[in-house]
């Protein structure tokens, strides 16, 4: 889908324009980053149809990071619950 989205003709044209990616720290890396054409995809898919973040299908956020903002409510209050068990 995402290529659907951004055709290869359009990320080629816009990759160059994207700022390079900073080195990873080695301590405390954090998540990966969020796929760059996928995002793009994500931003032309709300765009075009007009939806809002939290509605965007998981095909074509799951290589972004909506998909981790979407889910992040659901983590924290799982790992809150784990950590109660534990203690």
């Amino acid at each position: 889908m995402i290529e659907e989205l951004v055709p290869d003709e359009l990320w080629q044209q816009v990759a160059p324009l994207l700022p390079a990616r900073p080195p990873r720290r080695t301590r405390y890396p954090g998540g990966l980053p969020a796929d760059d054409r996928g995002a793009l995809a994500g931003i032309v898919f709300v765009l075009k149809t007009g939806i809002t973040w939290r509605e965007l299908p998981h095909e074509v956020a799951r290589d972004t990071f909506s998909v981790n903002l979407a889910q992040f409510p659901l983590k924290f209050a799982s790992m809150r619950l784990t950590a109660a068990r534990q203690s």
